[in-house]
């Protein structure tokens, strides 16, 4: 059985023997460290209690079914049920006893921190555009001593929001997943689920080693469908653009309104992608009947939504049925200003999975899109020039908490509770984004279609298995490498992308030449597509409807973009299997010496000039010999030494915080 299917079935089916913290060691843990599930009632605010044998939980009228796979992976997989009958709060966890203290804490690819004091280890996204989410940036968390390297992670299908923590104080590992239980979901009344799996891998680049292994294990749902990848063009025509193959546009993406554009991108060699944002309804507030202005308020808006559902309009019917009711009782209406619109945003539930019982014909919102989909991406038979649909703010409005208790019956994610509201009971948003993302992957590659998606990757991991071609808006301060979290905020974008493309686009003014290029180089490092969009301020110039800008830059867009081709054909490679000097220049490899495109980038972050070796270890590798070595931006030869046994070292000078792409030439070939 593939990793895959096993981890797409219900464990509820299974009867699995209860099992809490196990005496003797199980896993890949050292010797000695005993794991296994425990719970703890989050209202109540009671410690993590292990169940008995029976597998009930002393005191907290739940109970643990819990069991072990031994496969591809060590994996564990546990569901908690509620024997009270009420709406319950509760956070499950698998705990492994280890003694870590003084091992060192992976929070990403390039952050660790040494264990020690008695406050947790984590790296989580805490604030989620207002909503406490307490969710783990990364699907994996891994601890190394120097000698050996432990990851405990959570499967990509079906996702779950985990937290991983070091407990220091515990001296335990944790995996926690808070779950809502209520008897109203069909799927699991009452109920929740999880599943951790688990792997050692060497300690050099020990959290690089766990997601190398990590993309192996979920190679297909990780496999790279795109083409050669290149330059976003985002709502702009593409006709005004003089000599638009010098900008290497790739992908166009346009609303069903500009529908036509795409027999021009046809003509170009542009993949054309349909517009949607399946969570939300931009309205429109008209006037009154006497031609005057209407306050923007809730009741307003609401009014004319139900007056426009009433009148057949079928997207107004699938607002209605897909809105998200607030702990108020309100559905979510977003009526701060927007610098951008005048329109004002309900937020929906984009499940499938949304009931229309009680509705008549009207749809939920993802059977209106899947609706339009058919006829505007020739699902239907006719001929279609697109080449799937762009998925906007994929983790937009995830954040929303969701009362309606209607949508708790059907849908397909275990529920959550809410922190800023007494741990009340609800539904987290943000499944029904994954859900959509889910469906309508599947509806697109079955008609060989692919999924492109902005916002894929900010704050969550979930949409990994779905999305074709991810990307995100960025700021100045993210995009040219200047700001405190950059580099953090690109390694995870390339992290979660693995070796699929991925695309930003530059929402920011567009006057000073120098950042542009500081935003191309960047890209470059981290085998990123640089694209523009327009500043946030209202009335802003779009980038690509002005040739003031766009020509300007034209000669960068000519210089980056076919060596970011090429490191992205090559693909990232998580394990570098090289070291450089000084500390203060990053590093990151593209491709393999047996593809016979190896290359490495570099990014010295010092404000000073540095003289850089860059030490090869050709084992790891798979090198023999470097015949030769190329830094591309400049186009001049890099000098090959072999000071040592097993090792080659690359050398040149780099500019106060200046980039390189090196390419490397070895005596292996495809």
């Amino acid at each position: 059985m593939s990793m895959r299917k096993f981890f797409t079935l219900s464990i509820l089916a299974v009867a699995l023997p209860a099992a809490g913290v196990s005496a003797a060691p199980a896993g890949p843990w050292p010797a000695g460290a005993a794991s296994g599930w425990r719970v703890r009632d989050v209202t109540a605010d009671t410690a993590f209690v292990a169940p008995g044998r029976s597998g009930a939980v002393p005191g907290l009228g739940l109970r643990l079914i819990a069991g072990r796979r031994r496969g591809a992976v060590w994996t564990s997989a546990c569901t908690v049920v509620d024997a009270t009958g009420r709406d319950r709060a509760v956070t499950l966890a698998f705990c492994v006893a280890l003694d870590a203290v003084g091992w060192r804490w992976w929070d990403d690819p390039q952050r660790a921190r040494i264990v020690a004091g008695a406050k947790l280890f984590a790296n989580i996204t805490e604030g989620f555009y207002g909503t406490l989410h307490m969710g783990s940036r990364y699907p994996l968390a891994v601890l190394d001593n120097g000698s050996e390297a432990v990851c405990l992670a959570a499967p990509l299908q079906p996702a779950r929001a985990v937290r991983f923590v070091y407990d220091p104080a515990a001296r335990e590992l944790r995996a926690e997943f808070d779950f809502g239980l209520s008897p109203l979901p069909q799927r699991f009344p009452s109920r929740a689920d999880a599943v951790v799996i688990a792997y050692r891998v060497p300690p050099q680049w020990a959290f690089r080693q766990a997601l190398a292994r990590y993309y192996d294990l979920f190679a297909d749902d990780l496999r790279r469908r795109a083409g050669e990848g290149g330059t976003l063009l985002t709502k702009s025509p593409l006709v005004p653009i003089e000599r638009p193959e010098d900008f290497f546009f790739t992908w166009h993406d346009f609303g069903e309104g500009e529908i036509s554009m795409a027999g021009v991108d046809r003509q170009r060699g542009v993949q054309s992608f349909l517009y949607r944002e399946p969570q939300t309804d931009w309205r429109t507030l008209r006037e009154d009947g006497a031609g005057g202005a209407l306050a923007r308020t809730y009741e307003n808006y609401l009014a004319q939504l139900e007056e426009d559902a009433r009148r057949g309009d079928r997207e107004s019917q699938a607002a209605l049925v897909s809105a998200v009711v607030r702990a108020d009782g309100r559905y979510d209406l977003y009526l701060e200003p927007i610098a951008w619109t005048t329109q004002a945003p309900f937020g929906l539930n984009a499940s499938p999975d949304v009931p229309t019982t009680g509705y008549g014909d009207w749809p939920n919102k993802a059977q209106f899109v899947f609706e339009r989909g058919r006829k505007l991406l020739g699902w239907n038979g006719a001929p279609t020039s697109m080449r799937g649909m762009f998925y906007d703010s994929m983790e937009g409005w995830g954040n929303l908490m969701n009362y309606r208790r209607e949508h708790w019956r059907t849908t397909q994610f275990p529920l959550s509770f809410d922190r800023t509201n007494a741990n009340r009971v609800c539904l987290f948003n943000m499944w029904g984004n994954v859900a959509f993302a889910k469906a309508i992957s599947a509806a697109l590659r079955s008609h060989g279609q692919l999924l492109m998606g902005n916002d894929a990757f900010r704050l969550t991991w979930y949409h990994m298995p779905f999305v074709d071609i991810p990307g995100r808006e960025v700021t100045g301060d993210e995009a040219d490498g200047s700001g405190p979290e950059s580099d953090e905020l690109y390694l995870f974008f390339r992290s979660m992308a693995g070796r699929r493309p991925f695309w930003t686009l530059l929402n920011d003014r567009y006057d000073d030449a120098g950042k542009i290029e500081r935003y191309f180089q960047h890209s470059l490092f981290y085998g990123i597509f640089p694209s523009m969009f327009h500043a946030p301020e209202a009335g802003s110039p779009w980038y690509w409807g002005t040739p003031a800008y766009y020509d300007r830059d034209r000669p960068l867009f000519r210089k980056y973009v076919p060596l970011l081709r090429r490191l992205d054909k090559a693909g990232w490679e998580p394990v570098p299997w090289a070291t450089v000097e000084p500390k203060t220049v990053r590093l990151e490899r593209f491709g393999r010496a047996a593809a016979g495109n190896l290359a490495f980038t570099l990014h010295n972050t010092s404000g000073s000039d540095a003289n850089v070796r860059l030490a090869l270890q050709l084992a790891g590798l798979g090198i023999r010999e470097v015949t030769s070595a190329t830094e591309w931006l400049a186009g001049i030869p890099v000098s090959v030494s072999r000071p040592r046994a097993g090792g080659i070292d690359l050398q040149l000078k780099l500019p106060a915080n200046g980039y390189a792409a090196i390419g490397v030439e070895t005596d292996e070939r495809p």
